[in-house]
């Protein structure tokens, strides 16, 4: 590995922005799969945190994404939704279903078994960083 010294000014933060954006969609999945939550909580859960790293332009997806991916999921039958009565307003609380629970625990458990060898290296050098 070549080594250099990092500056925080010096680097593409649309890069690093758009493999945020790229996970979106099996996070949403492994929130659902920790907790019975709705769209909304879905929401402030992605923002936390972001203001702590201004130097990521990530500003966490608002409703026009994580509604659609919280449909795909839904008719992928990874998750389940049911519509409940808060006071005068209907909220839709997602949990994870059969499918989708053994979707994370396959990529928890076989995480490297059909990945091509320099992703598998990608993955251990920059994401996991072990």
């Amino acid at each position: 590995m070549i080594k250099h010294e990092l500056k925080d000014e010096n680097f593409d933060k649309t890069l690093i922005s758009s493999l945020m954006k790229g996970f979106l969609k099996i996070i949403i999945l492994w929130i659902i799969t920790k907790e019975r939550i709705h769209g909304y909580e879905i929401i402030k859960k992605m923002k936390e945190g972001i203001e702590a790293h201004p130097d990521i332009e990530f500003q966490g997806p608002g409703p026009n994404k994580i509604y659609p991916i919280l449909h795909d999921l839904e008719k992928k039958e990874l998750i389940k939704g049911n519509w409940e009565l808060h006071g005068k307003r209907r909220v839709k609380y997602y949990e994870a279903t059969e499918k989708g629970l053994n979707t994370i625990e396959i990529m928890r458990k076989r995480p490297h078994k059909n990945i091509p060898p320099i992703m598998r290296k990608f993955w251990v050098d920059v994401i996991s960083n072990e």
